[in-house]
This record gives structure tokens, C-alpha cells and sequence, in this order.
């Protein structure tokens, strides 16, 4: 997913609108869907019990946050630099208070986590950012264990073995509770039990 953010932010800069551009286009609509709708399962217990939403509701909701992705994923990816996407994505935040909280948070750290913080080598800034990042998926039980997975193996160094692991443990826990069963979460759950043990 990151390859094809960067692919598509790169088109976008360079003006490009063809046939390409239009099909990566479809591809991050649908990889965003897809993860909105983890997202939901995620949270789906909660939404209806904290929030009591009826179908209607739930379905709004949906509606909501699947435009609130296309313009966060919009406004990360055309960004220059990390540090404008930090302000894009705070920016966003503000800008989406009628989202619940959890959810808009999760969009930011995961997207923000898969454009900017697994590539390469990170400033110390861009390793707080992936810390606050990653502590926030995992307090908000995110089913997203391979954006988790992927944050915990750069943490290592940064992050002391003991917190990889009681971190690992609890994604993995979450993940094996709500996400939805394919080969990627397979390869994820694997990921994190690596590093849980």
C-alpha cells in the first residue's frame, strides 16, 4: 500500500491523468475501503454500544469515513515533506470532529505510519511521531496488524524488547479477535508473534 501511495502521489506531481493514473486511482479508493471497513469491524462492538447506532446510522458513519479517507489519503499523499503531512493530518483531525475520535485516529496513524514512517531511516522526530503513532493503534485496539507489525519492526532499537513485545502481544490479541481473515492478516498475525515472544 505504500509503494502504491508514493506511485500514485508521484503521477499526481507530475501532473500525469492517464489511464494509469486513473487505474492507481481505483486501486487506493479500494485499498482505503478496505480499510475503513477493518476499521468498522474493529470498532463495530463499540460504535453500537457507546454510540447506539441504528443501521441508518452505522451506515452514515460509513459513508462519512469513507470520504473523510479519500481526503486524508489526498492530503498525506501530496505532501512534500513528512512534516507538511503531520500538519495535513492534524489539520484533518481538526477539520473532522464529527467523526468519532478512535476512528479519526486511526485513520491518521495509519496512513501517516504507511506514507511516511516505514521507509528508510527516520529523524528522531519522525520516531516520536511513529511511537505516538503506533501506541495509538494499539490503545485504540486497531485490526490494521500489518500497518501495527510494520511500526513494531522499525521501533526495535527505539523501543525497548519488553515494550515490543507487550505491544506485539496486545495487537496480536486484537488482531485474532477482529480482522478479517486473509493471506496479509495470516502474514501479519505471523509478524507479531515474532516479535510477541
Amino acid at each position: 500500500m505504500v509503494r502504491l501511495l508514493c506511485c500514485l502521489a508521484l503521477l499526481l506531481v507530475a501532473g500525469c491523468q492517464s489511464e494509469r493514473t486513473d487505474r492507481l486511482k481505483n486501486q487506493l479508493k479500494d485499498a482505503a475501503q478496505a480499510q475503513v471497513n477493518a476499521l468498522l469491524d474493529s470498532a463495530e462492538v463499540r460504535l453500537r454500544s457507546e454510540l447506539n447506532l441504528t443501521p441508518a446510522q452505522e451506515q452514515a458513519l460509513t459513508d462519512a469515513l469513507n470520504q473523510a479517507q479519500a481526503r486524508l489519503s489526498d492530503a498525506i499523499a501530496r505532501a512534500p515533506s513528512w512534516e507538511e503531512a503531520q500538519q495535513n493530518a492534524q489539520q484533518f483531525l481538526a477539520e473532522n470532529r464529527d467523526l468519532p475520535p478512535a476512528i479519526a485516529e486511526q485513520l491518521v496513524a495509519s496512513r501517516m505510519i504507511e506514507q511516511w514512517l516505514l521507509q528508510g531511516e527516520l529523524t528522531p522526530a519522525q520516531r516520536d511521531a511513529l511511537s505516538r503513532y503506533t501506541e495509538m493503534l494499539i490503545e485504540q485496539n486497531s485490526a490494521e496488524a500489518a500497518v501495527v507489525a510494520n511500526a513494531l519492526g522499525q521501533l526495535q532499537g527505539t523501543w525497548s524488547p519488553e515494550r515490543i513485545r507487550a505491544a506485539a502481544q496486545q495487537a496480536l490479541q486484537t488482531a485474532q479477535q477482529h480482522a478479517p481473515d486473509s493471506a496479509a492478516q495470516h502474514q501479519a498475525v505471523e509478524a507479531l508473534r515474532g516479535l510477541s515472544q
